[in-house]
């Protein structure tokens, strides 16, 4: 009887055992949607440099709410990020909302690289929505020109930003 009752037991423990497993793999979900995950839904566009000469590259977030944040990797290894986060003008916000209509990113999604690469080129990645735009020096589209011109100056301005944060002559 001894048996029965200790396997009716285990049994009962597996089945809590499985009842909390399930409750956590349920939960899981809300936990996962971190900040950055939800901030990412609201993300009006991405930009990012890859390649070329001249150091480190600066990317850009841009949420909808008019919040950018230009992060700039270090020449150091291992290499140290910096982070600059900041609220852009509205007349700055408006351009940039008009050129990123104007560049048509749903019609351009894809990438319109050069068909020869061109040695120490840069890759510019441009991301709106569900469409991503990576084009190159010497193929960039007409129609995306003003765009990737309104993004490189917020990442300027961020960079300016960070130098003045650390202290360093502009």
């Amino acid at each position: 009887m001894r048996k029965l009752d200790a396997l009716h037991d285990k049994g009962r423990w597996s089945v809590g055992v499985c009842v909390a497993v399930l409750a956590l793999a349920a939960a899981l979900p809300a936990c996962a949607a971190s900040p950055a995950s939800s901030d990412r839904s609201r993300t009006l566009v991405t930009y990012r440099e890859e390649g070329g000469l001249g150091g480190p590259r600066g990317s850009l977030i841009v949420s909808a709410h008019r919040r950018a944040m230009v992060t700039v990797n270090g020449g150091r290894v291992p290499v140290t990020r910096h982070l600059a986060r900041f609220r852009l003008s509205a007349s700055l916000w408006r351009r940039l909302r008009a050129t990123l209509r104007r560049a048509g990113m749903h019609a351009l999604a894809g990438n319109h690289l050069p068909p020869t690469p061109i040695p120490d080129a840069i890759t510019y990645v441009v991301s709106a929505g569900r469409n991503t735009v990576r084009t190159s020096d010497g193929a960039i589209p007409r129609r995306m020109e003003p765009l990737l011109e309104v993004l490189r100056r917020i990442v300027t301005i961020g960079e300016r930003r960070l130098k003045h944060a650390r202290g360093a002559p502009s």
